[in-house]
């Protein structure tokens, strides 16, 4: 370990005031210290300082925080954290090197996981630690990351009671190559964007500065969108944002928290039997501080059922044209007792591959081995002579 990253434990250990505090389940309040640092070993000033909710980042090929780098940098994270009396198994999981000390061996500075320099990517590691006494404990965490993507996930379970704190991981999905990111002056998108880049991870942290030229600190609004190929499994998005964030997975909208900011982390877990897969965001900032972290984990121990081998859609040479804002698509072509599975946009076009038999609702092709339902009174279609019914009811 470098001379100023033992320096650092020390002056935490020196810091920790050892006053009994009731014991309590191992909570999912911690606050973490953070100090972040543009260089592999935390050497001289840290770049930024804040804390974080949780130990569970999947940065891709992205950066933590505005004028951090992407790559080659490093963070530690320390927290005095309450426990019950018991055994407990701390799990981390990291792209590239960690360190997690915990207990008497945090102020020790002995490392109960130490891959810092001899990394252990995409593996979990464990370490049992006795915390039999209970109380207030210290847990120091290290991470370095070198290239390419950037992850790390601490969480830890009392194996006397069972209780768990922490995200549930499974394996980081690499970066899911670029993204196109649109950023209106405005919110809600009003008018047109002003900036549209590719950017590589739509996770920023803005502070109180502006996301690009041209767009405001305050009351802005984005987009971003990507294809992504995901293997056969089972899949969590994960997002926290400063403030509103909705996400769309094949244009169905699984995650709506379009309020001001509150800090938490929102989670939504699905299934896919492997292909290719849409993903839009959503995001707008009032005042202040501004950020939105997102990732994407592949579950372990999860497969996804694989169903029944999806039917090529029918060539008909139809389109319909979406007219309505936002519309629903549905699994069967009614608005009661359907289910909505997708959403499509103004402007947007696909193929009809059928219909009901008054025409009323058009059955779409969205790609991906999807397909749904849209009610004939939203759309424009074009050449239905050769569309057939393949709906009765």
């Amino acid at each position: 370990m470098k001379r100023s990253l033992m320096t650092l434990l020390i002056v935490m250990a020196l810091a920790v005031a050892f006053v009994p505090a009731p014991a309590a389940r191992a909570q999912s309040g911690v606050v973490w210290h953070a100090t972040y640092y543009n260089d592999p070993y935390q050497l001289g000033e840290p770049a930024l300082i804040r804390t974080e909710s949780e130990l569970a980042f999947n940065w891709g090929g992205g950066s933590p925080a505005t004028g951090i780098n992407a790559d080659n940098f490093s963070a530690g994270f320390w927290a005095d954290i309450a426990f019950e009396p018991g055994i407990y198994r701390f799990y981390v999981l990291a792209d590239d090197g960690v360190q997690l000390f915990a207990g008497q061996r945090a102020t020790w500075g002995q490392p109960v996981i130490d891959t810092y320099d001899q990394p252990q990517v995409g593996q979990t590691l464990t370490a049992d630690v006795d915390f039999s006494q209970g109380g207030v404990q210290k847990v120091v965490v290290n991470y370095r990351e070198a290239t390419g993507d950037a992850y790390l996930y601490v969480r830890w379970e009392n194996l006397t009671t069972g209780a768990t704190t922490g995200t549930d991981f499974g394996r980081p999905v690499s970066s899911m190559g670029n993204w196109t990111a649109q950023y209106w002056p405005a919110l809600n998108f009003a008018g047109a964007p002003v900036v549209t880049r590719q950017e590589t991870i739509p996770s920023h942290d803005w502070g109180d500065g502006a996301p690009a030229d041209g767009v405001p600190a305050d009351y802005f609004s984005a987009r971003w969108y990507t294809v992504r190929a995901l293997d056969p499994g089972t899949y969590t998005i994960s997002v926290r944002a400063d403030d509103g964030v909705r996400v769309f997975l094949n244009r169905a909208l699984v995650i709506d928290q379009w309020h001001t900011a509150t800090g938490q982390t929102y989670t939504y877990t699905f299934a896919v039997p492997g292909g290719e897969h849409l993903f839009e965001i959503e995001y707008y900032e009032e005042t202040q501080n501004a950020y939105l972290h997102f990732g994407l984990t592949q579950d372990a121990g999860q497969p996804a059922s694989p169903g029944a081998p999806a039917q090529p859609p029918a060539i008909t040479g139809a389109a319909a044209t979406i007219t309505a804002y936002r519309l629903n698509v549905r699994d069967i072509p009614t608005t009661r007792g359907s289910t909505v599975i997708a959403q499509v946009v103004r402007g947007e076009e696909y193929p009809i591959i059928g219909r009901n038999s008054d025409r009323t609702w058009w059955q779409i092709d969205l790609g991906g081995g999807v397909n749904g339902w849209v009610s004939a009174y939203y759309v424009t279609p074009r050449d239905t002579q050769d569309v057939p019914v393949t709906y009765q009811g």
